[in-house]
């Protein structure tokens, strides 16, 4: 894909995915018609996913399945560029595993487990046990 025109905020994906405002949703959606349809370039960051996922689940109080679907089907839009897209995609699917894990700590599992380290430094022993062949330690070195 070429160089990105701009950066799609949190908003921008909550008015898209939610269609809750009148004058916003609709504009949300032309922007990702555009986008899939090639005629914008367009790009997200990791950080914007996660405040679109907190937003739905803390202020909307939607399900954890009902997000994931949602936030699923955005990672799929052609011709739109997310940061870190294979690892959001599996951070969601451990997070509906794994009940006790908040979103941003089951993406920074799968990075670890994307790394070649396989570590991750953290004091909160949720994190055991919920991504195989990453280990949680709380001292390093």
């Amino acid at each position: 894909m070429t160089e990105a025109q701009a950066l799609i905020d949190a908003n921008v994906i909550l008015r898209f995915l939610l269609g809750d405002n009148e004058r916003q949703s609709p504009i949300a959606h032309r922007t990702f018609q555009a986008i899939e349809r090639g005629e914008v370039r367009a790009e997200t960051t990791a950080t914007v996913i996660l405040e679109a996922v907190h937003v739905m689940t803390s202020v909307y109080k939607m399900d954890r399945t009902v997000v994931a679907d949602r936030i699923s089907g955005l990672l799929q839009i052609g011709n739109f560029a997310v940061e870190h897209r294979t690892a959001l995609a599996e951070a969601l699917e451990l997070w509906l595993t794994y009940k006790r894990l908040s979103f941003p700590d089951a993406l920074h599992l799968v990075i670890a487990g994307m790394a070649r380290h396989k570590t991750i430094v953290s004091f909160d022993r949720g994190l055991d046990r919920c991504l195989a062949g990453v280990t949680r330690v709380e001292e390093f070195p």
